[in-house]
């Protein structure tokens, strides 16, 4: 699917340090986004995101690459809120509300 262009201005920032996944996930998952490192005081910490989550959705959308799951943020602004479905500790699935930095 295309994706719109992403608006002008301030780039969003989430502030993570990601690689993609694709083995492990809950059933119905082809892919999802390990989160290696969370930025101290960085959007991702003050919203919950914790090292170790493997985000699943963004606003409810699955995604098959993590240059699709950049995309997709690419799309908000910052001060945006986002909601990560998220698997936490190898089997919860949690909702995490992020609200986007300025790059």
């Amino acid at each position: 699917p295309r994706t719109k262009p992403a608006p002008r201005g301030p780039r969003p920032f989430l502030g993570v340090k990601a690689a993609e996944l694709r083995s492990g996930l809950p059933k119905g998952y082809s892919c999802g986004i390990a989160v290696r490192e969370v930025q101290p005081q960085g959007p991702a910490q003050k919203g919950g995101l914790q090292d170790g989550d493997v985000v699943l959705e963004l606003d409810g959308v699955r995604f098959d690459s993590i240059d699709a799951f950049g995309a997709a943020i690419a799309q908000h602004r910052p001060g945006d809120q986002v909601v990560f479905t998220v698997l936490r500790g190898g089997a919860v699935l949690v909702k995490v509300t992020v609200t986007l930095g300025r790059r």
